[in-house]
């Protein structure tokens, strides 16, 4: 339904509307962008992406391990926050509408 996520959808993308917030003068930090300051540097996967590894590869040491369905349902997640963003006209107006898969 139009305006519901996940909770799972909806906390992915809070982590990247606060990330996103520390990058807008025009918006105040808020308690929840000052807990990302705790976390590990994000330096590797804003390189590499999350998904980066080669499908390839991942399908010949992922085959029968619980990750062989990782990829896909992380895709999948990932590409729901998008979608769940998009549904928002004043999330749009507030973090701006470029955002894009590779930030999510």
């Amino acid at each position: 339904e139009k305006g519901q996520a996940a909770r799972f959808t909806g906390l992915l993308l809070l982590l990247v509307l606060e990330r996103r917030r520390k990058l807008m003068s025009s918006l105040a930090e808020s308690a929840a962008s000052m807990v990302l300051e705790v976390l590990p540097d994000l330096d590797w996967q804003a390189q590499q992406g999350l998904f980066s590894i080669d499908p390839k590869e991942f399908e010949a040491f992922a085959a029968g391990t619980s990750v062989e369905r990782w990829l896909d349902a992380g895709i999948n997640r990932t590409n729901e926050a998008l979608e769940f963003f998009h549904q928002i006209p004043e999330l749009q107006i507030m973090f701006g509408e470029n955002l894009g898969i590779d930030e999510v």
